[in-house]
């Protein structure tokens, strides 16, 4: 059942399914009125109106009776151009390309991937995962899902490249209980593979003053 804001009626609260566990939650939503795309802030805890309003506008909806959405609100933008005779300079690339704004279905699709991933409490990531890993899965400019990352989850907290080696280095004492029953070359070759992983990890720690 959706009960509507009395200041907002485009903004509902809802109980819905979130992440992969399927753990329901309740959640503000909003629908766009021009191609119905929906997003969502989760509550983890108390509600909180003027934050979720603002949480919207940030995210680049417009509000009001026909609330619209960022790609919508983009489309409005296009206005029709004479074709010119003449020859038309396109910019180069660069190397590192600036983020692109994503569209509704990619939003949704990078925030299930971090809804599963991310420790919003401790701003860090799971498994080994990262914006690059995401992105790469996805098709998607990494700096796109980090700059999406920020605005809905927060910064990160952590060092991506030390969450990766953790991640490395529990897989592999995973890998080493697996094989106790193997020779002891192949376990001797598991434990220093660890434990150089450890080494750069405690040097990568000490040099970014985590340790």
């Amino acid at each position: 059942m959706a009960i509507k804001l009395r200041d907002h009626t485009e903004l509902e609260l809802v109980v819905e399914p979130r992440g992969d566990n399927g753990r329901r939650q309740e959640c503000c939503r909003i629908t766009c009125a021009g191609c119905d795309a929906v997003e969502r802030r989760w509550i983890p805890t108390r509600f909180n109106e003027q934050d979720t309003v603002a949480f919207f506008t940030r995210m680049g909806w417009r509000l009001g009776r026909s609330p619209k959405c960022p790609g919508c609100l983009e489309a409005e933008k296009i206005v029709p151009t004479k074709k010119e005779p003449l020859m038309t300079v396109v910019p180069m690339q660069t190397p590192q390309a600036k983020p692109r704004p994503l569209s509704p279905d990619e939003k949704t699709r990078v925030r299930q991937k971090l809804d599963g991933c991310f420790d919003e409490l401790r701003g860090i990531y799971l498994d080994g995962q990262s914006d690059q890993k995401i992105g790469e899965s996805l098709g998607i400019p990494w700096a796109s899902v980090r700059e999406y990352r920020e605005i809905a989850f927060g910064p990160l907290k952590g060092n991506e490249e030390t969450a990766a080696l953790k991640g490395d280095i529990d897989k592999l004492a995973a890998d080493l209980a697996a094989v106790m029953s193997r020779s002891s070359k192949e376990i001797g070759e598991l434990a220093s593979a660890k434990d150089k992983l450890l080494t750069r990890l405690n040097a990568l720690e000490k040099k970014l003053g985590f340790g």
